[in-house]
């Protein structure tokens, strides 16, 4: 029997693929912690706006903790509305739909990719460029996404509420996998630039202390689980647009790009040229 969480996860990719919507949801820490802690991975994965300009972003500390910050805003005002249209502080038009259970709100869903009526954030020419080159001027009519996205919406909820009824064992083998994954939602929110003494002053854990707990219970060190999700952006951008090689390894992160390639060879078996051709992309 196919589970809740692949059929969010099978919708979710429908809409993205049938419809071209750059959608992502977006849970509170402690729902994403647990979804971490009983393995629902794959369904985190979608956690993360996938579009060129908000990777450019959150290349910058401080604008990316403004988009944690404007997140946990728009959790807070979910409790009051179940959908609504608004501009986000790097210009982008948002819609957004609450996961919410009879007034209880579990995160949200966004759909984005689309230019505010005005972006007067930022001066940067080059941030300004991805600016105009990536963000659709038209967006989806409401009336479409007021029909397919409440769906899923409803079933992220549903899955939310499941989690309410699974009592975590009392144990220190425990606590440390739940400790574990609130450090790695800090880090899913902030991998494009995230450090263990950033890390370490969020949790106030020593630095070894946290390379060793994220190595024992991840299998991987905190660059190789970031360089992880920098290929998987990476990887989005090669299928979804026509930005250079040397474009793409900026826009996730990679500020040298010879150990761009190394890397994504090293994930893949394939350079990123190699990779595009026999992803097939929509260009």
């Amino acid at each position: 029997m196919v589970s809740l969480a692949e059929n969010i996860i099978a919708y979710a990719n429908y809409l993205k693929k049938q419809y071209n919507l750059s959608l992502s949801y977006h849970f509170r820490t402690d729902i994403s912690a647990q979804l971490g802690s009983l393995g629902y991975t794959r369904l985190l994965s979608l956690s993360k706006h996938t579009n060129p300009y908000c990777m450019h972003i959150k290349l910058s500390k401080n604008l990316s903790k403004k988009c944690i910050e404007c997140q946990q805003k728009v959790i807070a005002k979910c409790a009051f509305l179940d959908r609504f249209t608004g501009v986000c502080h790097a210009g982008v038009l948002e819609y957004v739909y609450g996961i919410k259970y009879k007034n209880k709100v579990f995160g949200f869903i966004s759909v984005s990719g689309f230019r505010g009526e005005s972006n007067k954030s930022f001066r940067d020419k080059k941030l300004q460029e991805v600016f105009e080159k990536s963000l659709s001027p038209s967006p989806v009519p409401k009336e479409f996404l007021d029909m397919v996205v409440p769906p899923l919406a409803f079933m992220l909820a549903m899955l939310c509420r499941e989690l309410e009824n699974i009592k975590p064992k009392d144990s220190m083998a425990n606590e440390e996998k739940n400790n574990f994954q609130l450090i790695l939602h800090y880090v899913r929110e902030r991998y494009n630039n995230v450090c263990l003494e950033d890390i370490a002053c969020e949790f106030n854990y020593s630095k070894s202390y946290i390379s060793h707990m994220f190595k024992k219970v991840s299998g991987y060190s905190l660059s190789q689980y970031c360089n992880m999700l920098k290929i998987e952006d990476a990887k989005e951008l090669l299928k979804n647009t026509n930005y250079s090689i040397t474009d793409i390894a900026h826009a996730v992160g990679f500020g040298d790009f010879s150990y761009f390639i190394k890397v994504f060879k090293q994930q893949t078996g394939k350079t990123p040229l190699k990779w595009k051709k026999s992803a097939g992309s929509k260009l």
